[in-house]
C-alpha cells in the first residue's frame, strides 16, 4: 500500500502559503497539540521537516510572528536543561509549542538547516517507541548508527535525503531528542 505521507508533507507545503493567523500553528491547517506525542509530531513532521528543506516556515526560519498563531511561540533564549541536551549554535532560532503536557522545543539553526525537536519526559525510552511507532512509516528507511538508540531514520524526497536522528543525551537527564537534518 503507498504511503499517504509524501501527499500530506506536500499538501502542508503548500498549505503555508495560504495559511491565515487562524489557521497557522506551525503552518496552515495544523491543530493545536492535544498532546507532547501530538506536539512533537506536528514541530518534526511539518516545521521541521519543511524548515530543513528551505521552507518558509513562520517562527522557525521565518520571522512572520502574525503568521505563528496561538500556542507557537518565539524564544530568545533556551532553558538549561535544553542548553545541557541540545547543541544550539550561535544565531539559531529557538521556538516553543504548547501542549498540555508541557511545551515542545524547537531549535532550527539556519546555515545547516538543522533542526532539533527537544522537551522534557519522565519515560523517555517509551515516547521514543511511540514517536518512532506514529512518525516513520514506509517512506523513512531505518538505519543502524552509533548512538545510544542504535538508529535513525533517511528518506529521500524531492532531490533531498532526509535524516532524522536520536542524538545521545546525558544520562538521567529525562530529555527526549529528536533531530531533522538534509544532505
Amino acid at each position: 500500500m503507498a504511503s499517504l505521507r509524501v501527499p500530506i508533507l506536500a499538501i502542508a507545503a503548500g498549505s503555508l502559503l495560504l495559511a491565515s493567523t487562524a489557521d497557522a500553528q506551525i503552518g496552515g491547517g495544523i491543530r493545536v497539540p492535544e498532546t507532547q506525542l501530538d506536539g512533537v509530531m506536528q514541530a518534526h513532521t511539518f516545521g521541521c521537516f519543511l524548515a530543513s528543506a528551505g521552507r518558509p516556515v513562520p517562527g522557525i526560519n521565518l520571522d512572520a510572528p502574525d503568521l505563528m498563531g496561538e500556542g507557537l511561540h518565539s524564544q530568545t533564549s533556551a532553558e538549561p536543561w535544553l542548553v545541557e541536551a541540545v547543541e544550539i549554535e550561535t544565531g539559531s532560532t529557538l521556538a516553543t509549542l504548547d501542549t498540555p503536557e508541557g511545551p515542545v522545543w524547537i531549535v532550527f539553526d539556519g546555515k545547516t538547516r538543522a533542526c532539533t525537536v527537544a522537551l522534557q519526559r519522565s519515560d523517555v525510552e517509551a515516547f521514543r517507541s511511540q514517536f518512532v511507532e506514529k512518525a516513520f512509516d514506509d517512506d523513512w528507511d531505518r538505519k543502524k548508527d552509533k548512538t545510544a538508540a542504535g538508529f535513525r531514520y533517511e528518506m529521500k524526497l524531492a532531490g533531498l535525503k532526509f535524516v532524522s536522528a536520536f542524538p545521545d543525551v546525558p544520562a538521567g537527564s529525562q530529555v527526549f531528542v529528536v533531530d531533522m537534518r538534509t544532505n
